[in-house]
């Protein structure tokens, strides 16, 4: 016997919650993607520091001209290093909030989805509860039928 198929009562509201969910994947996405970016820049900019520090001047050897340009070169380089970093640890932040935000979107998915589980596996029991009915009229009234015919 064939029933009606089942439809989710709120299955607009889980399609809304799995548009979110999957927004909030491609968010975090883009937040792990520019804080390793923005980790290649810090230690990009890291080694040019470590480099202009291993390759520094020897004071006994260069004039005081050179030596003031080099410890400004240097100081800017650190001072893009410290800001850099500054920006890689409020990318992380962003990349904890968007990790956050998306976990909860898929869990309000997740139990919309359950929902929707549960409200499935009703229908196939009533489903499957008015075939065995059906089947059992079916039943009695060919045994009525069968028996009617033998008592005539």
């Amino acid at each position: 016997m064939s029933g009606k198929k089942f439809r989710f009562s709120l299955e607009s509201v889980l399609e809304l919650r799995e548009h979110e969910t999957e927004a909030a994947r491609q968010s975090l996405a883009q937040a792990i993607r520019k804080r390793r970016q923005q980790e290649g820049q810090v230690e990009q900019i890291n080694q040019r520091l470590t480099k202009l520090n291993r390759e520094a001047p020897a004071p006994e050897q260069a004039d005081l001209h050179t030596l003031r340009r080099y410890d400004a070169f240097r100081m800017d380089t650190r001072q893009l290093l410290d800001k850099a970093q500054r920006r890689l640890e409020a990318l992380r932040e962003q990349e904890q909030q968007a990790r956050n935000e998306w976990t909860e979107k898929r869990q309000q998915e997740e139990r919309f989805q359950t929902l929707r589980d549960q409200e499935e596996e009703e229908h196939r029991e009533k489903m499957s509860d008015a075939s065995r009915d059906f089947m059992d009229e079916q039943a009695v009234l060919r045994f009525n039928r069968t028996n009617r015919s033998t008592l005539l």
